[in-house]
């Protein structure tokens, strides 16, 4: 036997495929999941119940957990929230998570119909730092889209531990998912206040909008209350905006991207050059990229025949995050440029300043 697979990770990881087909529960890292229920909440969205083996260690209301599966003989990771509750993993062991397919996605339109009940997948544990601020304030909510899944999770979280501050929730999207099970939380509170938003009628959060809710909570007796965003990126990217030029502190707006904003612009004539070269010192490719090219490092990659591992190509798992040995790149995100020095990136938010190189 090779030195490699002398380490007993490796030697597990590499007989993984044929332990699973007579135990599928069983895994060398991270964790199994059987899948006890697949069902549609609308035409685009799908919700997979999955219940973790033992040793998951639970979650917190709003995190996201990133699942592996297998299409044709490939394991694909993909990150998803969990629109169920803590206590609904307390008392069933149970999670569910609530996804809309793309429709150019390789993964989430395969999930309905590629997995099968009692069938496993695999999982990590529960990550991100979306969750609530135990902090004795009022909360408002604002969600767009699929983008209401962590966000149930933190409402159902908050009515299970006798949340008494005032609680506002603005929903925004042509196709409310959860509205009844929403519903039976206002019904739950009385400091609950729910308002679903037709965007096709309303469009999204405006100014208008948030003069109304600080007007809402400008009286002495009302605390100022914490705001959590999500939903598409350029929604985030907007009601940030507008409650920061309202006078609302930074310190307190907190939100997840579901995609990455296109609104940032890349200084591409910083460089003085009319192109830029990604080149990738491993497979010896390089790619010019043209003015006006606002494609990621992930996507330039995957444009020139590689493959590099990635996950939720918005900035959230860092899987996809590679070494760059040289230039500057952007972060769609923040807008920040990087030094031209080495340093690691995540390939899926970052877009090329000048020349880059990278370990690829």
């Amino acid at each position: 036997m090779s030195f490699a697979l002398c380490n007993h990770k490796q030697v597990g990881a590499f007989f993984e495929p044929l332990i699973q087909s007579y135990l599928p529960g069983w895994t060398v890292n991270g964790f199994r999941a059987q899948i006890k229920d697949i069902g549609r909440e609308s035409g685009s969205v799908v919700s997979l119940t999955l219940r973790p083996d033992q040793s998951w260690q639970g979650f917190q209301a709003g995190q996201y957990i990133n699942l592996t599966v297998e299409i044709n003989g490939a394991k694909l990771t993909r990150c998803f929230s969990i629109s169920s509750s803590p206590e609904t993993y307390r008392m069933t062991g149970t999670v569910r998570l609530t996804i809309r397919e793309q429709d150019q996605g390789v993964v989430t339109p395969w999930l309905a119909t590629g997995l099968k009940k009692g069938g496993y997948v695999s999982l990590s544990a529960a990550c991100g730092e979306f969750v609530v601020q135990r902090n004795g304030v009022p909360k408002v909510f604002i969600a767009a889209g699929v983008g209401i899944t962590p966000i149930l999770s933190m409402l159902s979280d908050l009515v299970d531990q006798g949340e008494s501050k005032p609680v506002k929730l603005l929903y925004y999207g042509s196709d409310h998912l959860f509205r009844s099970e929403l519903s039976a939380l206002e019904s739950a509170k009385s400091n609950f206040s729910f308002d679903f938003l037709n965007t096709r009628e309303s469009g999204y959060f405006d100014r208008e909008t948030v003069q109304r809710l600080l007007e809402q909570y400008a009286p002495e007796q009302f605390e100022k209350p914490d705001y959590y965003i999500c939903g598409p990126g350029e929604m985030i990217t907007s009601v940030e905006q507008i409650l920061k030029d309202s006078g609302v502190s930074p310190e307190r707006i907190h939100f997840e991207f579901f995609g990455v904003p296109r609104a940032l612009d890349v200084q591409v004539s910083e460089s003085g050059q009319a192109s830029r070269a990604v080149a990738f010192s491993q497979t010896q490719a390089e790619v010019s990229v043209e003015p006006g090219d606002r494609r990621t490092l992930l996507e330039i990659a995957e444009g020139a025949g590689l493959n590099p591992v990635h996950g939720c190509r918005a900035g959230v798992c860092h899987q996809c995050s590679c070494r760059k040995l040289g230039g500057r790149v952007q972060n769609i995100l923040t807008g920040q440029v990087s030094d031209g020095g080495a340093e690691l990136v995540q390939l899926c938010i970052s877009q090329p300043v000048d020349d880059v190189e990278l370990a690829l």
